[in-house]
């Protein structure tokens, strides 16, 4: 029994909103590039395939981080190449979904820039609103390497043999009970490390409890064992004792 050791354990923790006048309500907090991006009528327009974009400028730090893009698209009357792209792009080349509706999109800025623009990709005609973004995981709980990302509030690794960490979960000498998720499991497999003890390898969804003594290192970790892909959730740490019963 005890409170949960591991910050952000459901992967649902969201930064505050870095985008001002999502709405549109007027065309101030926007610049546009091209000839024909604009705002009109409280929407973000791309009046034709004129080679375009709606930007706002300094909305990202500069450092590579994960972001949740949530967006509308009101208007859509053709064109395939709509997305985020540019040279002053905290993104590079994104591609995003064209049709109407609103759509969400987990993306990782490059670290040098700082601009959230749209562009029309030369062929989209449209109209967008709505724009937010923040940043998943904003007190940086989880250190990922390449080919983990944290996406819909899961934890996920595609196509990788290295691991997803949280440091300061445990304290050397004690024993904690250890439970997660896996939601899912395509190919490879996973195991839990306590510090430098690792558990049984998991190589199929269910949810998982196993105890450990952990003799060195305070850092959770989940390592892709075998190369492959898995989505995790809700993780559980409690430090583990065995209470003697009166008699």
């Amino acid at each position: 029994e005890g409170s949960n050791l591991v910050l952000n354990h459901d992967y649902a923790d969201l930064g505050s909103e870095l985008v001002t006048n999502g709405s549109f309500d007027t065309d101030s907090n926007w610049t546009f590039a091209g000839t024909n991006g604009a705002v009109s009528n409280g929407v973000g327009v791309f009046a034709d395939t004129t080679n375009s974009f709606i930007i706002q400028s300094s909305v990202v730090p500069a450092s590579v981080k994960q972001y949740k893009l949530q967006y509308e698209v009101i208007e859509s009357n053709g064109g395939v190449s709509f997305g985020l792209s540019g040279g002053s792009s905290a993104f590079g080349s994104v591609s995003l979904t064209n049709s109407v509706g609103v759509h969400t999109k987990f993306i990782t800025s490059n670290g040098s820039k700082t601009n959230l623009q749209f562009h029309n990709g030369g062929n989209f005609i449209g109209k967008i609103d709505n724009i937010s973004l923040k940043q998943v995981d904003p007190n940086d709980r989880w250190a990922l390497d390449s080919g983990w990302s944290i996406e819909d509030g899961k934890l996920k690794a595609t196509s990788t043999a290295l691991e997803a960490t949280q440091t300061n979960v445990f304290t050397t000498g004690n024993t904690y009970e250890v439970t997660f998720t896996i939601d899912s499991i395509a190919s490879g497999s996973v195991k839990v490390k306590a510090g430098t003890t690792s558990g049984s390898i998991r190589s199929s969804a269910g949810t998982y409890t196993q105890v450990f003594d952990v003799l060195f290192g305070s850092s959770l970790v989940f390592d892709m064992h075998a190369s492959g892909s898995c989505v995790i959730d809700n993780v559980t740490v409690k430090e583990y004792a065995v209470q003697p019963k009166d008699i």
